[in-house]
């Protein structure tokens, strides 16, 4: 629950979102758009907002699905009562006649990876601790039955600490794994997370995540099971027409500006 003067703080940056009056969007996905807003009087308190577009489903299909917003609020919910870090859902409004919805969540803990990782003066230390620590963290979250909509190194952050904080975020598409086929869908987030190749981020570097990953995972038969991904993975590669290379760019700074 948040103090009275920081919801009211809250729900005015809100409303400058959704009237119009925050310039420019940090981020523009397929279905909605990500703004970065500082609240007025309170020093260094920072917010992301998210508005997200009326469904495209017809009036019956809006009525018995739960809407995007609110799923994502509930799972954030949910992986926090595991134990697992993921941004609370600080606010949530959503237009009973249009369907739009719009959400507002606390500035994360941390860096993106992609930041941390394509840093050529990382010190290898660090570098070796962060990828176990990403690896150790997807783990933890499968195991407690989560499968991440959309695992991308965009989609994970990393604090300062020894060993890092992990907080996974965007959760518009998490949901609980499904009965029957939990390991396919485990196997697809981790082809999700290898088919961006970031610079700096060796082979060696890769077996350092998929081996931290496996130990949190006993029953994983680890040659097998990598094998399955890395058929999973060139099938990915192939369908794309190439491996997706993240860099230090302009491009991908704009890409990742919302976590500034």
């Amino acid at each position: 629950m948040l103090p009275p003067e920081l919801r009211e703080a809250v729900i005015e940056r809100a409303l400058d979102a959704a009237e119009g009056r925050i310039e420019p969007a940090v981020r523009r996905s397929r279905r909605a758009t990500t703004f970065r807003a500082e609240l007025r009087g309170i020093e260094g308190a920072v917010v992301f907002i998210k508005l997200t577009d009326p469904p495209a489903a017809g009036w019956f299909a809006r009525t018995i699905k739960r809407p995007r917003g609110s799923r994502a609020a509930a799972i954030s919910n949910s992986l926090r009562a595991h134990g697992l870090n993921a941004p609370a859902v600080v606010l949530y409004g959503r237009e009973s006649r249009s369907g739009r919805e719009l959400t507002v969540t606390p500035r994360a803990d941390g860096v993106m990876i992609t930041r941390q990782l394509s840093n050529p003066e990382i010190d290898f230390a660090r570098k070796r601790v962060l990828l176990r620590a990403i690896g150790a963290a997807v783990a933890r979250m499968h195991r407690a039955g989560f499968i991440h909509g959309d695992l991308t190194p965009f989609n994970i952050i990393a604090n300062e600490s020894a060993p890092p904080d992990i907080t996974f975020i965007d959760h518009e598409r998490t949901r609980v794994a499904r009965f029957g086929s939990a390991a396919r869908q485990r196997r697809r987030n981790m082809v999700q997370l290898a088919r961006f190749q970031l610079a700096g981020v060796t082979a060696t570097d890769r077996m350092r995540v998929w081996q931290a990953y496996a130990g949190e995972l006993p029953r994983v038969r680890r040659k097998a099971e990598l094998e399955r991904i890395l058929r999973m993975l060139k099938k990915r590669i192939a369908r794309d027409g190439a491996i997706v290379t993240v860099r230090a760019s302009r491009v991908a700074e704009q890409k990742i500006a919302r976590l500034k």
